[in-house]
């Protein structure tokens, strides 16, 4: 016995008529969803994803579950670049400024890394605030030794702020240093 089944709207082929995201993967209409970190590979010891991309959720310090995200720009520009310090700091910096190439990361760190990052920014930032704070004495000694805690507490904050480094950055992948082995050894191979 053939029941009439109910007729079915046709569908439009157009982006906009898409079911959910939840219906996609349910009805297995185009497979499962990948991860966001499904185009993230591994060359060597250097991590290879899109300039924007979400990692997997662990800490890229030491591999362990992440419990924070935190957002990581890089920037990157072709060494060559450095060359033009020999000829002047401020055509550098203008000519590193427009060439530079920028990726968004979203990263994860463990309790103790984020602590980690967190005591380090902040000690930086009070070397700056302290090296601020001696420069009004008005002797010049100390004033010396007041830029020079300004530019020792501003390296501190960032490089205990830093989360990864660009190595390399193209039109449309970043190649990233930094990342723990753990993370990588669970990613395929680049090549």
């Amino acid at each position: 016995m053939n029941e009439p089944q109910a007729s079915t709207p046709i569908e439009s082929p157009f982006p906009s008529a898409l079911p959910a995201p939840a219906t996609l993967a349910s009805s297995g209409a185009w497979g499962p969803l990948q991860p966001p970190w499904a185009a993230c590979r591994r060359d060597g010891e250097l991590l290879v994803c899109p300039r924007e991309c979400m990692l997997p959720p662990h800490c890229v310090k030491c591999g362990a579950p992440a419990s924070e995200r935190h957002t990581a720009k890089l920037y990157w520009h072709p060494p060559g670049w450095y060359a033009l310090l020999l000829l002047s700091l401020w055509g550098y910096l203008i000519a590193a400024l427009l060439v530079r190439k920028k990726a968004v990361l979203e990263v994860g760190l463990c309790d103790r890394h984020a602590r980690r990052r967190r005591r380090g920014r902040m000690t930086g930032w009070m070397i700056v605030l302290g090296g601020v704070a001696v420069m009004f004495t008005g002797d010049p000694i100390v004033i010396l030794a007041g830029i020079v805690a300004v530019l020792t507490g501003l390296l501190v904050a960032s490089a205990m702020g830093r989360l990864a480094v660009a190595r390399r950055i193209d039109d449309c992948y970043v190649w990233v240093r930094g990342v723990h082995a753990s993370i990588l050894r669970a990613l395929p191979p680049l090549y």
